[in-house]
């Protein structure tokens, strides 16, 4: 609704022009619309990506449960008194948040190389360690 509204308001204003006639696609007999990619781009706001979008990628998620993950598992071992680590049975929560962490940063891991992989592979690298950290507080402190 409110798409529609936008076109008509920016077809009013003359910024765009009027939507072209439709035809009949030869195949499914369906009306379809000759309105050029770029003519639908330059009228139409896309959304930028969002962290809360599950099935998007983001490496701003994975790096936030990644550290977050850190933060929570060293506050549950009793990290600033380090003469009294203690284990605790909510370490496994802290454990899980790395790993999807982890995972969520593979998820943006692309199929060339290019520097946006290099940077997603280091990236992997220091969540690797935070894991193995996470892991560390978990188990030694018994």
């Amino acid at each position: 609704m409110a798409l529609s509204f936008l076109l008509i308001a920016r077809a009013e204003r003359g910024r765009i022009k009027p939507s072209p006639p439709e035809y009949l696609d030869s195949q499914s007999g369906a009306a379809k619309s000759r309105v050029a990619l770029s003519d639908y781009s330059k009228s139409v706001v896309l959304p930028h990506s969002h962290p809360f979008r599950l099935r998007q990628h983001s490496l701003l998620r994975g790096i936030v449960l990644s550290v977050g993950a850190l933060a929570a598992s060293m506050c549950l071992a009793g990290f600033p008194d380090t003469r009294h680590l203690h284990a605790s049975e909510w370490q496994l929560l802290p454990v899980l948040a790395a790993a999807w962490g982890m995972v969520e940063t593979a998820r943006c891991l692309s199929r060339k190389w290019s520097l946006h992989h290099a940077g997603v592979l280091i990236l992997l690298w220091s969540e690797l360690m935070i894991m193995a950290m996470v892991v560390f507080l978990w188990v030694y402190p018994i």
